[in-house]
């Protein structure tokens, strides 16, 4: 048996220092990924969030802005219908006013019904000749066209139902045969 009285040798070890620099990068490396992933993904989770919110926002504002145009061009229209109806209302006193003129002695008017450009009269007159000239005088006015009589009864004196078209263009003739 030997029996060994030296000292027991003592082994070096030496630190590998390119290793252990390399393991160290390789876990700080993979733990930035890690972060990174996770910073992406709590993004993404929140822009979709975000994308959800506006997709509302933005179906909410749509319905609104449908709303917004069909009332846009419901202003549109009534805009339109009331310069038509100021028109309308400027023309009539002037074909109100022309009917003074046009209707002859022993004539009498009792009702003028409007609707669109149509005016219908109903009256009476001495006899059928006083019809006649109203009928031709409306006929020469700038502010009527296809004056026709549609009935005409005769009784002590004459009742008479005429229907003339408004002359839109006979507005601005008109002018001219004015005093």
């Amino acid at each position: 048996m030997r029996v060994n009285l030296l000292e027991e040798k003592k082994q070096s070890s030496a630190i590998n220092w390119g290793e252990t620099i390399f393991i160290i990068s390789l876990l700080i490396f993979i733990t930035a990924l890690g972060l990174n992933y996770y910073f992406l993904y709590t993004g993404q989770k929140s822009l979709k969030a975000e994308v959800n919110r506006l997709d509302r926002q933005l179906a909410k504002l749509s319905i609104s802005l449908n709303e917004y145009h069909s009332l846009e061009k419901r202003v549109k229209e009534l805009e339109e219908i009331e310069a038509k109806m100021a028109a309308l209302r400027y023309i009539w006193n002037d074909i109100i006013r022309e009917q003074g003129y046009l209707i002859p002695q022993k004539t009498m008017l009792e009702t003028m019904e409007i609707e669109g450009d149509i005016l219908q009269l109903f009256g009476r007159a001495e006899n059928n000749l006083r019809v006649l000239e109203l009928i031709n005088n409306m006929k020469l006015s700038p502010f009527f066209k296809g004056v026709k009589l549609l009935n005409l009864r005769e009784n002590n004196d004459v009742e008479f139902r005429l229907q003339a078209l408004v002359n839109r263009e006979g507005d601005q003739r008109a002018e001219q045969f004015k005093p």
